[in-house]
C-alpha cells in the first residue's frame, strides 16, 4: 500500500510537472510575441510610461500578497478547514492591503507621477492600480490550485489570460491608444484570472478574520516579502533612478531592450530551472550528485544560451529589427550586449540563487541579491549624469559583478568551484565565440549584405555550432537524456 501510495504521488507530481512547465512555456512564449508586436505600434516614449507605471504597480503588488500566496503552497495544515481558515484570512488581508494602497496612489497620484517623471499621466496610474483589487480576488485562488497540483486547470487560465492581454493590448496599440492599450490589455488580463477563478472556485471566502492565523503567516511571509522585494528592486532600481533624470523616451530606449533580451532568454531558463530545482533539492544532502546535477543542467543551458549571446551580439542589427522592428535600430548594440550579459548571468547566477534554495539558505540569496542591488543603484546613479550610453554599457557591467559577487558566495557557502563551472561550460562558450569571430568577420568583409544574404550567414553559423556539438557522444547523449526525462 505504501509503494503504490508512492507511485501515485510520483505520477501525480510528474503531471503537475507537465503542466505547470507547459504553462510556464507558453507564458514565457507569448510575452516576447505580444512585445514584438507592441514594439512596432507603440513609440519609445510609450514604452517609457509603460515601465514606470509597471514599476509602481509591480511594487504595490508585492504587499498585496505579502507572502500568504507561497505560505498556503507550502505549509503544512491540519486538515481541509484549517487550509480554507488560513486561505479566507489570506484572502481578507490581500484585499484590505490593495484597498489602502490603491488609496493612497489616487491621493497622491500627482506627487508619485512627478517623482517618476511622468506628470500628465497620474489618472493613467490610477487605472492601472485597479489590477491590485483583481489581483486580491484571484491570488489565493491560485495558491489553492498549486498546492491541489491541479495545474491543469491553472494552465487554462493562465492561456486564455494572456492571449486575451496579446489581443486586447495589440488591438488598442493598433488603434492608436497609446500607453492606453497595455494598461487595458493587463487589466483584462487580470480580470480574466479573477473571473475564471471564481466561476468554478475550489474555495470560497467567508466572513472570518483571525489574527492568530495572521501572526502565523506573517512570520513565515516575512521572509518571503524581503526576497521578493529584493528581486524586485533588483528589476527596477534603474528605471527608479533614471526616471528622475531621462526623458520617457530614453527610458523606453533603456527598458525595451532588457526586456526583450529577458523574454527571449526566459524561453530558455522557464523550460530549465524547474527541473534543476526540483532535482537539487532531492539530493541537497549528497554534495557529489549534487554538484553533478548543478552542473549538468547548468552544460545544457550554456549550450544553448552561449550560441543565443552569439547571435545576438553579431547580428544585433538583425536581431532588433526582428524582435523589434526599424525603430529600434538605435539601440541594436545594446540589445546585443545585453543579450551576452543575461545569458551570464542565467548561466552562472541564476544557476547559484537556485543552488542556495534548494539547500534552504534563501537568506544567501536574498543577501546576495541585495549586495548587487547596492552596486546598481550606486553605479547607475553616478553614472546618470554622462548620458544614456554610459548606463547601458554600466548595466551590462553589473550583471559581469554580480557574477563575480555569486561566485565568490558560491564557493564560500555551498564550497563549489567558480573555477570548475567555469571549465564546465568553458567548450560550449570556446565554441560560441570561435563561430562567432568567424561569422563577424565573413559579415564585416562582403561589401554588401542584404537582409536574406545576412539571415543565410546567421543560419549557417547556427547549424555549424549544431553540428560541432551533436559529434561530441557526451553532448548528444545527455540532451537526449534531458528530452526523455
Amino acid at each position: 500500500m505504501k509503494g503504490r501510495n508512492y507511485m501515485s504521488n510520483n505520477v501525480e507530481i510528474n503531471k503537475a510537472v507537465r503542466w505547470s512547465s507547459t504553462a510556464e512555456l507558453m507564458s514565457k512564449l507569448v510575452s516576447p510575441i505580444t512585445s514584438m508586436l507592441l514594439a512596432r505600434l507603440l513609440t519609445p516614449e510609450a514604452f517609457g510610461l509603460i515601465a514606470s507605471i509597471t514599476m509602481v504597480t509591480s511594487f504595490s503588488d508585492l504587499f498585496t500578497d505579502g507572502g500568504c500566496n507561497k505560505f498556503i503552497i507550502q505549509h503544512t495544515f491540519t486538515d481541509e478547514q484549517d487550509l480554507k481558515r488560513h486561505a479566507t484570512v489570506g484572502f481578507w488581508l490581500n484585499l484590505t492591503i490593495s484597498t489602502i494602497i490603491w488609496l493612497v496612489i489616487v491621493c497622491f497620484r500627482v506627487n508619485i507621477a512627478t517623482i517618476i517623471g511622468i506628470s500628465g499621466f497620474e489618472n493613467a496610474l490610477v487605472v492601472a492600480a485597479l489590477a491590485l483589487f483583481m489581483t486580491a480576488f484571484s491570488s489565493m485562488h491560485m495558491a489553492l490550485l498549486r498546492k491541489k497540483l491541479d495545474f491543469k486547470h491553472l494552465f487554462k487560465i493562465r492561456t486564455a489570460a494572456t492571449v486575451i492581454n496579446l489581443v486586447v493590448s495589440v488591438a488598442l496599440a493598433f488603434w492608436g491608444a497609446g500607453v492606453w492599450a497595455v494598461i487595458f490589455g493587463t487589466l483584462c488580463r487580470d480580470f480574466t484570472y479573477a473571473l475564471l477563478f471564481n466561476l468554478r472556485p475550489i474555495w470560497k471566502p467567508a466572513f472570518f478574520f483571525d489574527f492568530s492565523i495572521l501572526k502565523n503567516m506573517f512570520s513565515f511571509s516575512g521572509f518571503t516579502l524581503l526576497e521578493t522585494l529584493m528581486t524586485w528592486f533588483k528589476s527596477n532600481a534603474a528605471i527608479l533612478i533614471l526616471s528622475g533624470v531621462f526623458t520617457p523616451f530614453y527610458l523606453g530606449l533603456y527598458k525595451t531592450p532588457i526586456t526583450i533580451d529577458n523574454s527571449i532568454i526566459g524561453l530558455l531558463y522557464s523550460a530549465l530551472i524547474p527541473v534543476l530545482y526540483s532535482g537539487l533539492s532531492r539530493v541537497k544532502n549528497q554534495k557529489k550528485e549534487f554538484e553533478n546535477l548543478l552542473f549538468r543542467i547548468q552544460r545544457l543551458m550554456a549550450m544553448i544560451a552561449f550560441p543565443m549571446a552569439m547571435v545576438m551580439l553579431v547580428y544585433s542589427d538583425i536581431v532588433t529589427g526582428i524582435l523589434l522592428g526599424s525603430q529600434w535600430l538605435e539601440v541594436s548594440w545594446f540589445v546585443g550586449l545585453y543579450g551576452c550579459a543575461i545569458v551570464v548571468e542565467n548561466v552562472f547566477c541564476i544557476f547559484c540563487v537556485e543552488a542556495y534554495r534548494a539547500k534552504e539558505k534563501p537568506l544567501v540569496s536574498a543577501l546576495s541579491i541585495a549586495v548587487n542591488n547596492c552596486i546598481l543603484c550606486i553605479s547607475i546613479y553616478t553614472c546618470a549624469v554622462y548620458g544614456f550610453k554610459i548606463v547601458c554599457y554600466v548595466t551590462v557591467i553589473n550583471s559581469l559583478i554580480y557574477y563575480i559577487v555569486q561566485m565568490g558566495i558560491m564557493r564560500f557557502v555551498l564550497k563549489i568551484s567558480p573555477w570548475g563551472m567555469l571549465k564546465n561550460v568553458f567548450p560550449y562558450f570556446g565554441l560560441s565565440f570561435l563561430v562567432g569571430i568567424v561569422s563577424y568577420i565573413i559579415k564585416r568583409s562582403m561589401v554588401s549584405m542584404d537582409l536574406m544574404l545576412t539571415l543565410l550567414l546567421m543560419s549557417a553559423s547556427i547549424i555549424t555550432y549544431t553540428g560541432i556539438i551533436l559529434l561530441g557522444t557526451k553532448s548528444r547523449s545527455e540532451i537526449v537524456a534531458f528530452v526523455k526525462n
